[in-house]
């Protein structure tokens, strides 16, 4: 049954009486003393961004529709309950012992209206109704209110010359109880009562002072059907309360209009709806009732502000006021609406991140920080792991309310495969080359490669075509110059392919310079000169760049070499390799970026060695040194130096089974990270006064494995120019997991030259 619809005030003079704007009820439910209450979040602690398992939709939870209808079980598995949030409810007083709001009724409360025996104990049960929708407690019997940990301050205002249940309020009562709730800490202030002919001076200077002081105030639409709200609730459109008033009208479980709920009207802009027929609540003396009027759609909002209150204290009154009305579920006309104005109450939407998701990187939320979106981290293959398994576990982003969030970290940190392998060797780049042609004094060789993935690639119609990879060099008096596009120094430094024996089907540059290898895509510049006496000095610089991923990076190296009939050859380089954005070619953004360029110095020494006529042996090893430089103001910094090294070898027999064939065995571990660490300086929360709680973690950067990689190819020439090709490579530890499975490849590939 529903509540009578809001009838003009009779028998004093009406601009000193508002009615209350809600009515009857029936049936009711003895329940026992409250029950366990879970524990919620202190006020520095993130609110999560992966719900818990369901726990809260309860028998009780059920009871109510108007829980579910506006989304507070996904409020509670984020830890919104409204614990110790007082919310002032200034009607007829609440039934101080009933079992369901044991607990809930703050010491505070008042009578505050001239009665001979001042008690703020419920006669009328308005007051018990409303508070029950707020801050009944959750106890697995009957329901529980939408901020079921909540306070209520009673104020009890209901005209002492009155009868019950029909409750009237001197709005002299109601200015006092208005300030009497600012007084005594009442962050929200619920009225659901009003009129339709306009409140007095007093009361609206008492609401404008509690405006003043940030309070969120809720007032009922209500009850006469009509276009507009009625006072207080029709001032919210008032600059002094705009920021700060929310008119609430009523709706069904289908979320239709209640077709006694006042429509927004002019206070459309300020104006939700929430559930407001057939409302399950407390009920004075003990016990259930179900009710309706817009005075239990109002008491929606206002626990739901105390839930958001309390899931983030610094929260301003302001800034609740405007989440509640800027995350409502739209209804009726796209838009806000002169029905169902902003739309409906959506607890759940309110609680989740709202603005741009931002990264505190600074001591204060004031310092700003970087996008969350923006923030990544892809570790180069050296680095494996590491930083896996929880390194960042435990940071928070924030919201555009400045609400700390989960942000999991963790899962924007990805290591990079060492890349390669048979993919690569089973499409080789499409290559053309000019062979040594005289050219004064000397001879000129050139050769243009399509790289292999380019044209097996899917690209969008306007992308621009990958460019294609050239070499040019000239060679004369046993000098030799060669510009390379795209292939950075690949080829002119290390053990050459043949002298590998070609080992490399794994990838990762072991044999041939992992870290020269990071700028391989670059453009290279390379001078060899013979020394005599089989001695060779070669020097060379490269370049590449990324513009759209934000690095850059440039290698110079030095080698000295010797070789020997018939095929031998040692050799020793040193080089430093340069990087901004990047580290060992692992590349970072946002809140996680290198900021400072970083440098390092390597060596690498090689041979191939010839044992017998067809048997040869050869091996490479590189050690790098790695200086990180500063913090770049993100959150990591404070780098040691971090030492890697890649090694390998291998033999190849020539003439095995047939003139010509070659069967070649290696085994190598690519670059991998060995020492170093870094200091991570990671947000896991904010202070009420907005400071950022961090933690400072000294967090290594070698992986918990090393990745060993099995290597066999055997190569069968068949007709001029054709060749028959089988590769394997298998792998341990792969990416430096030691958790890994092993994986195993098997290439087969037919070649013909022309």
């Amino acid at each position: 049954m529903r509540y009578r619809r809001f009838a003009p005030c009779l028998g004093v003079v009406t601009p000193l009486i508002l009615t209350a704007c809600g009515g009857g009820g029936g049936g009711s439910v003895a329940l026992p003393p409250n029950a366990g209450q879970p524990g919620a979040l202190p006020p520095q602690a993130a609110i999560p961004s992966a719900p818990a398992p369901d726990e809260y939709e309860t028998a009780e939870y059920a009871r109510s529709y108007g829980l579910k209808a506006v989304g507070a079980a996904a409020a509670y598995r984020a830890g919104g309950t409204g614990r110790g949030v007082a919310v002032a409810v200034i009607d007829s007083g609440v039934d101080i012992d009933h079992p369901d709001l044991a607990g809930a009724v703050d010491p505070a409360s008042r009578d505050l209206t001239a009665r001979a025996a001042p008690t703020a104990d419920d006669q009328a049960g308005h007051g018990t109704r409303v508070a029950g929708v707020i801050a009944a407690r959750r106890n697995d019997v009957g329901t529980h209110g939408l901020a079921y940990e909540s306070r209520i301050l009673a104020l009890r205002v209901d005209d002492p010359a009155n009868a019950v249940p029909r409750a009237t309020y001197l709005q002299s009562d109601i200015a006092a109880a208005t300030r009497y709730a600012v007084a005594n800490g009442a962050r929200i202030v619920n009225y659901s009562l009003g009129s339709p002919d306009g409140i007095t001076g007093d009361f609206v200077a008492s609401m404008a002072a509690a405006a003043a002081a940030d309070r969120v105030i809720v007032a009922a639409a209500g009850n006469a059907g009509g276009a507009e709200p009625i006072y207080p609730a029709r001032l919210a459109p008032d600059p002094r309360f705009a920021r700060h008033l929310i008119a609430v009208g009523a709706v069904d479980e289908n979320n239709a209009i209640a077709d006694f709920s006042n429509r927004a009207g002019s206070a459309r802009d300020n104006y939700l709806v929430a559930p407001g027929e057939a409302v399950a609540t407390t009920d004075v003396g003990g016990g259930t009732v179900t009710v309706s009027g817009t005075s239990f759609a109002a008491p929606h909002v206002a626990g739901a502000a105390a839930v958001l209150m309390q899931a983030a204290p610094h929260l301003t009154g302001a800034q609740v006021a405007a989440l509640l009305l800027g995350t409502a579920t739209d209804l009726g006309e796209p838009g806000t609406d002169a029905v169902y104005g902003r739309g409906l109450l959506n607890l759940g939407a309110a609680l989740r991140p709202q603005g741009a998701a931002t990264v505190p990187t600074g001591a204060a939320v004031a310092d700003g920080g970087a996008p969350l979106a923006g923030t990544a981290l892809a570790l180069g293959p050296a680095f494996g792991d590491a930083l896996s398994g929880g390194a960042l576990s435990g940071a928070v982003f924030l919201d555009g309310y400045g609400r700390a969030y989960a942000a999991d970290l963790d899962r924007r940190v990805a290591p990079r495969p060492v890349g390669g392998g048979l993919a690569a060797w089973l499409a080789p780049a499409e290559e053309a080359r000019a062979g040594a042609a005289p050219l004064a004094g000397g001879a000129l060789s050139l050769s243009l490669a399509a790289p292999a993935a380019d044209r097996f690639a899917l690209r969008a119609p306007d992308a621009p075509a990958p460019a294609p990879r050239a070499s040019a060099a000239f060679a004369a008096g046993g000098v030799e110059a060669a510009v390379q596009r795209g292939l950075g120094l690949e080829g002119r430094f290390g053990l050459a392919p043949s002298e590998a024996a070609g080992a490399g089907l794994a990838g990762g540059g072991t044999f041939d310079g992992p870290l020269l290898g990071l700028v391989a895509g670059g453009d290279g510049l390379a001078l060899a000169g013979d020394l005599g006496a089989g001695w060779r000095l070669s020097v060379g610089a490269a370049a590449a760049e990324d513009g759209e991923a934000g690095w850059d990076r440039s290698a110079a190296v030095a080698e000295l070499s010797r070789g020997w009939a018939p095929r031998g050859r040692a050799g020793l380089q040193i080089g430093a390799l340069s990087e901004r954005g990047s580290v060992l070619g692992g590349s970072a953004e946002g809140a996680l970026a290198f900021g400072d360029r970083v440098g390092t110095a390597f060596a690498t020494a090689f041979a191939s060695v010839p044992v017998t006529g067809s048997l040869s042996l050869f091996g490479s090893a590189t050690y790098g040194l790695t200086d990180v430089g500063g913090a770049g103001g993100g959150l990591l910094g404070g780098f040691s130096a971090i030492g890697s090294a890649a090694f390998g070898g291998g033999a190849a027999i020539d003439n095995l089974w047939a003139g010509g064939d070659r069967l070649s065995l290696a085994v190598s571990r690519p670059l991998r990270v060995e020492s170093g660490s870094a200091e991570l300086t990671l947000p896991v929360g904010r202070t009420l006064d907005g400071a950022i709680v961090s933690e400072r973690r000294r967090v290594g950067l070698a992986p918990s494995g090393g990745e060993i990689d099995i290597e066999a190819a055997y190569s069968l020439p068949l007709a001029a120019g054709e060749s028959l090709e089988l590769g394997a490579v298998g792998r341990l530890q792969p990416g430096h997991d030691a958790d890994a499975a092993p994986q195993a490849e098997l290439g087969l590939r037919y070649r013909r030259r022309f």
